[in-house]
This record gives C-alpha cells, structure tokens and sequence, in this order.
C-alpha cells in the first residue's frame, strides 16, 4: 500500500473561543469556511488529508512542528486571505524548497507583493466557493504528476547558492566582457525582442475587452429598458442573446491571453538570467544601461499593476453573471478565467520589479544613508 503524501494548509487562524461577531471570531469562521468547503474536498478528491496549522499550534505562535511540516510536507496549501504576517512568514519560508505551494486568496483580500504567483483567487459566496475548489484540486493534480516548481526568485536564489563553493575555491576572475560573451547582452536582446511583440498582443486583448464592453452595455440597457414590465421571459431572452454574442470575444479573448501568457513565460525565463548576472557582476551593476534598465522595469510594473486594476474588476463582475441567469453561467466563467489568467501573467512583472529593487543605484544610495 503506497504511503499517503502529507499536505499542511497555512493560512488565518482567528479565535474560535472569542465571542461572535468580534473580528477574531469572524477571520476564525471565515477561515474554517474555506478549508471546510474547498480545501478538503479537493485534498480528498485527489488522495490527501489535509492538516490546518492550528491543529498543531496557537494563534500567534508559530511551533517546531510547523517549521518542520513547512520543510517536509510533500504539499503544502496556504490561504493568502487577508495578507496575514504569520502566513507570509512561513509561505516564504516554503518558498525556499522545490515541493508543491498552492496558494488561494479571497479576492481583494490578497496582497499585492504575492500576486505574481500562481494564486487561485475565490469570491465568498456558494458559487464562488465551488468553483474554487475544483480549481484548487485541478491545480493539486496537476502539480502532484509534475511536481512543484519554484519561483523565479527561489530560482535565482539557488542559483547563487550553486556558485558559492565555486567562488569560495577560486576567486572570480571574469570580466564584465566574459559575462557579456557568456549570454547576458543575448538575453537583453531576446527579451527585448520579445517584448516588441507585446504591444500587438495587448492590443488584440483590449480589442476584445472592448467588444465584451460594448456586448455587455448594449445587454444592460436592454434590460433596463425592460425593468418595468416585469416579464421576465423577455429578459431571459435578452440574456440569451447577451451570451451568445459574448461567444466570440470571448473566445478571442482567451486565444489572446493564452498566447500572451507564453510570451510571458518566455520573458521570464530570460529575466531570472539576466537578474542573476546583473546580481553577481558588480562592473554591471553600476553600470548606467542597467541601472537604466532597472528603472524601466520598475515603471513597467507599476503601469501593469494600474491597468490589471479594470481588468480584475471585469473578471470579478464576470463571475457573478451566473447568479443573473444560467445561461450566463458559462460564457461568465469563461471570461473569468482568462482575466484571471492574464492578471497572473502580467503580475510576473511585479516579480522581476522586486527582483531588481535590491540591484538600484537608488536603494543602494538608501541603504547607505
């Protein structure tokens, strides 16, 4: 008989013995809600037994025992909601190993720092919750049979640990033009070659946010135009015709973000190189193209962050169309999804902004102050 893997679940503990209504007791049933209702369900559709941390410990205190199930457990789930700083704590400290992270997040309840990896992003409500979980145990399946993956600054931070022998035994000795020979100015090149491309991409995703717009506008005043007839046989009808006309955009929106999230990927692979030599190269470093560099990321991400803002708000009000009508239920998810799946591929770039914010001629200037 195969051994059972072991999954631990990190995330807001609250109060169980505080009085109702205080927020210690709500974030305790808040949190209890989910692991009743989408945690376990998954881990059980997919052979685990999942275990809350505050089966082992203490609001507030974080145990060996915890630590130790962080470093070992084969799984490990974490309940973002709320941002709370013990969660953050030991999710960075799961994030040092290679085994399977899978975190969820109520949406709005998420911080942003965390958002450019991988989240599953639940509202609460009944619909909400059910779709959370069997996104969550799509996600378990699929990283049991591949496996976990770090992140990119776990990926840079290993590499480091790699070339630290190397460097203890044989004093580094290459230039800043053996670095170049070795790939870096190549991965410049690649990514900003890649990076052309995007403002073509972008433009077929806004096309098609804009045509979803209009759809969605022209559905509502229909419907308004109705509110007063109390026939709800004709708005079941506009609502008919709403989704079908959804079909298309719909449909081009996600081939969109499809192909831009596999430009992303590519782009990724490309920064954690080129962050790892700009990181262990000082001649690099200072120098003013990569501090320039730096300083573009940095506003890319910031422009990135604004403008998912609209977006994430059209997913969310996407995922509420089923509870107008069923007929609305697919084409809305389907729309959430994708902006989900955008909003992921875009926060990569938050990711590369705080990989490089600790490499700017500015923090270096702050922290020397």
């Amino acid at each position: 008989m195969a051994t059972q893997l072991r999954c631990f679940v990190i995330g807001p503990i609250g109060n169980k013995h505080a009085e109702y209504g205080t927020p210690e007791r709500d974030a305790y049933e808040e949190a209890l809600e989910v692991f009743d209702k989408v945690i376990k369900p998954a881990c059980k559709a997919v052979d685990l037994d999942p275990v809350r941390a505050d089966q082992i410990a203490v609001p507030g205190e974080i145990t060996e025992q915890v630590f130790r199930r962080l470093l070992e457990d084969e799984v490990v789930i974490a309940d973002l909601s709320g941002g709370n700083p013990n969660v953050m704590y030991e999710l960075g400290l799961r994030h040092t190993t290679n085994k399977l992270t899978v975190q969820i997040g109520e949406y709005g309840q998420l911080p942003f720092d965390v958002n450019s990896i991988r989240t599953i992003l639940f509202s609460r409500s009944e619909r909400g919750l059910i779709d959370a979980r069997k996104e969550l145990q799509k996600a378990l399946e699929a990283g049991l049979l591949e496996g976990g993956e770090p992140v990119g600054a776990t990926r840079v931070w290993q590499a480091l640990q790699a070339e630290q022998p190397a460097k203890q035994e044989t004093p580094p000795t290459e230039s800043i033009s053996d670095v170049d020979r070795a790939g870096f100015l190549d991965r410049i090149d690649e990514l900003e070659t890649t990076l052309s491309q995007a403002p073509d991409k972008t433009r077929r995703i806004e096309s098609a946010i804009s045509e979803i717009a209009v759809v969605s506008a022209s559905a509502g005043e229909e419907m308004e135009s109705l509110a007063d007839e109390g026939n709800a046989k004709k708005r079941l009808s506009v609502l008919a015709s709403f989704a079908r006309k959804l079909d298309e955009p719909a449909q081009e929106l996600e081939l969109s973000v499809n192909d831009f999230e596999a430009m992303m990927k590519q782009l990724d692979e490309a920064m954690v190189d080129i962050v790892y030599a700009i990181r262990t190269t000082p001649e690099l470093r200072a120098s003013e193209g990569v501090q320039d560099f730096i300083k573009m990321i940095h506003n890319l991400a910031d422009t990135s962050r604004e403008s998912m803002e609209g977006v994430s708000t059209m997913g969310a009000a996407a995922s509420g169309m089923g509870n107008v009508s069923r007929v609305l239920r697919e084409p809305g998810r389907r729309i959430e999804r994708t902006v989900r799946k955008m909003v992921d591929a875009t926060s990569i770039i938050d990711e590369w902004d705080r990989m490089l914010s600790p490499l700017s001629a500015n923090d270096d200037q702050s922290g020397s102050s």
